[in-house]
């Protein structure tokens, strides 16, 4: 009962963090506003989830891990409330913000199992988080999709997920113990706020600069800010005696390319999840739509979170046979398929192929990655680059929202479309910048590929070589 409590935190929270992105174009038509705006009920969970999961598992530590879950599931509650209830979009992103410190689940639920197993239950324990984290995307795209065939909306959605947080808290009250707290363990406030800080004064004017302006005071006014911001950051978290992030591991081989590999595994993700719910749906007689419900649209967007649960397993025999940097490797590759769909996305199966692709760099990439790191620090500090990889691919989430909500509004194309009341012109995304998309991903793969080339193979040792388990789980 204790593991199923935090199996379902954990997917809850993974169901908040993906589930509003087939209804993009929903909510574009219902509030009336542009994408790069709508976005922003995205970006903005991501960005509070960046900052408060690296603090999270400090934090259950100092008052307790129960404690803290039980209060970061009343807001993930409460979060779902306020978007169920929302009539514009400002109430939603609030919503969105509040439902964000959801994601400091997966840190606390690691605490809590660390603290309840050890050896092998703790590390099969550990598995199924890792595997709650890949069904949570699932269930929230075929949630969506079923959701929408039943007669409801977006707002039905979070009416279950709040239902469903309000069970798991019962769960957690009944069956999990407190862990042991302890006094006096620093926490960097400073650093997850200045975090969160730097993120928002960069997302937001690279976002709204096709409607302020490149040039215009309000774009420059955040973005010269955010730079300050983001080295001022790195430089307290280099001098700080306990650091947010311990920036300082990163200079070891091996660690620094994980952090550049997460971020590009998250942006391939959800570049295509931001912007296939318009090609999808925008009508065929624009000339390269598909005209797709919100059912074929949720289906869609579930296939790279299937191929990434069902892949995950294959990454352990894949490293054995060839080693932790070719399977990286491996992974990332699957990214170049952007190149090719930018100019070849006239097909709905080519784009399926595409987005089942980008599920196994996730799979492949992604737990490589862990094993690397592994083989680079010692264990004891693998935590740490569990905290710097998921923060990385929380940015990475978080930038890639706002690139989407960017390219998709650099250039729109009218359509007609007829409605009981008549004909109706609406306005979508032009068919070029579903290609600038697909170029961005494919332009990340390579970044990820040159980075992983300067790893020495030499330098790793097979995944069967010693017992790494504990810290790649951590």
């Amino acid at each position: 009962m204790v593991l199923l409590s935090l199996v379902l935190a954990t997917t809850l929270a993974n169901v908040a963090s993906v589930c509003l992105f087939p209804h993009i174009v929903a909510l574009s038509t219902e509030f009336g506003r542009p994408v790069n705006q709508v976005v922003w009920a995205i970006v903005g969970f991501h960005l509070i989830a960046t900052g408060v999961g690296g603090v999270a598992a400090a934090l259950g530590a100092v008052f307790g891990h129960r404690r803290m879950l039980i209060t970061v599931l009343v807001l993930l509650f409460g979060g779902s409330l306020v978007v169920a209830l929302s009539t514009n979009l400002a109430v939603l992103i609030v919503g969105r913000v509040i439902q964000g410190v959801g994601m400091a689940t997966q840190a606390l639920a690691v605490g809590i199992i660390a603290n309840y197993w050890k050896g092998e239950s703790m590390r099969r324990a550990l598995s199924m988080i890792v595997f709650a984290m890949a069904l949570g995307a699932v269930i929230a795209y075929l949630g969506s999709g079923f959701i929408w065939r039943a007669g409801g909306d977006w707002r039905t959605l979070f009416w279950i997920l709040a239902g469903a947080a309000a069970a798991d808290l019962v769960l957690t009250s009944i069956f999990v113990r407190e862990t042991r707290s302890r006094e006096r363990v620093p926490i960097d406030y400073v650093g997850c706020v200045g975090l969160v800080l730097w993120s928002v004064l960069l997302l937001l004017p690279l976002s709204q600069a096709n409607s302020w302006g490149w040039g215009s005071a309000k774009v420059l006014g955040l973005l010269l800010p955010g730079i300050a911001a983001v080295l001022l950051w790195i430089w307290w978290e280099l001098r700080t005696r306990a650091p947010l992030i311990d920036l300082r591991v990163l200079k070891r081989a091996g660690v620094w390319q994980g952090a550049v590999v997460w971020p590009v595994i998250t942006g391939s993700m959800c570049i295509p999840a931001a912007a296939y719910p318009y090609l999808l749906q925008t009508p065929v007689s624009s000339g390269f739509g598909f005209g797709r419900s919100l059912f074929i649209v949720s289906l869609a967007l579930a296939v790279p979170a299937i191929m990434m649960t069902l892949l995950s397993g294959t990454a352990t025999p894949i490293m054995r046979l060839v080693g932790p940097k070719r399977t990286m490797l491996l992974g990332l590759t699957m990214g170049l398929a952007g190149f090719g769909m930018a100019f070849a996305h006239g097909s709905i199966w080519l784009n399926l192929l595409w987005l089942a692709l980008t599920g196994s760099l996730g799979a492949w990439a992604g737990s490589a990655s862990y094993a690397v790191a592994a083989e680079a620090v010692r264990p004891e500090q693998g935590i740490m680059v569990s905290a710097i990889y998921n923060t990385a691919g929380a940015t990475g989430a978080a930038v890639a929202g706002a690139v989407a909500g960017f390219v998709l509004t650099l250039r729109t194309v009218a359509v007609d479309i007829e409605t009981p009341s008549g004909l109706v012109t609406e306005f979508f995304p032009a068919e070029e910048t579903f290609t600038w998309s697909a170029l961005i991903v494919g332009g990340a793969a390579v970044v990820g590929i040159l980075c992983v080339l300067t790893i020495r193979s030499r330098q790793l040792h097979s995944p069967g070589q010693r017992d790494a388990a504990p810290s790649r789980a951590s």
